[in-house]
This record gives structure tokens, sequence and C-alpha cells, in this order.
């Protein structure tokens, strides 16, 4: 199970970890969103899922489920999107979401 690192730990207690998770707080009148995977993924397929439920519009990128890659280290965009393809890609689907939902 990947959990979050939050406030010096991973192990939360069910009062932080529904602090901490934004699915309550989905609606229809939710933003777009761009959710970046990896070593959160269990969290962001979680709001993923509950924002896609509402119409909202959203796309997860993770390439831990898009290419099934193990081990993607955290800032794996920022660390890699000179020299790797798949990063860059990854950073261009994002810019690209970003960029068409700008107002």
């Amino acid at each position: 199970m990947r959990r979050n690192y939050v406030k010096g730990s991973i192990f939360l207690t069910n009062k932080e970890i529904k602090l901490y998770d934004p699915s309550g707080h989905v609606n229809e009148h939710y933003p777009p969103a761009c959710l970046i995977g990896s070593e959160y993924g269990e969290d962001m397929i979680r709001l993923y899922d509950k924002l896609r439920e509402t119409g909202a519009d959203c796309i997860l990128i993770d390439p831990e489920l898009d290419r099934s890659e193990t081990d993607v280290p955290h800032c794996y965009m920022t660390n890699g999107v000179s020299s790797d393809q798949d990063v860059r890609e990854d950073f261009d689907r994002m810019t690209s979401f970003l960029i068409e939902h700008l107002d």
C-alpha cells in the first residue's frame, strides 16, 4: 500500500487521513483537475474516480498505471523532464491540460 508522507510520517490517524483527503469536497462545481499519481497513486485514483462520478473535467497522470513503472520517485517530472521521453510526455499532457483550462 502506498501512503502519503505528511507531517513527518506515513502513519496518519483516521482523522488526519480525512483531513487531507479532498474527495469529500468534490461536487459538480469542482474545478478542472490534473492529478499526478505515482507514490500518491491510491489517493489520486480515489479522487479521480470521485471527480469522474460528478462529471468534472479531469485527467490522471500516473506512470505506475500508464506504463506499469514501479518505484517512481517523488517529483519524478521535475527530476527527469529534460532527459526522459516518458516523463516529457507526462509533462506535456499536464501543461496541455492546464493551458486548455486557463481563463
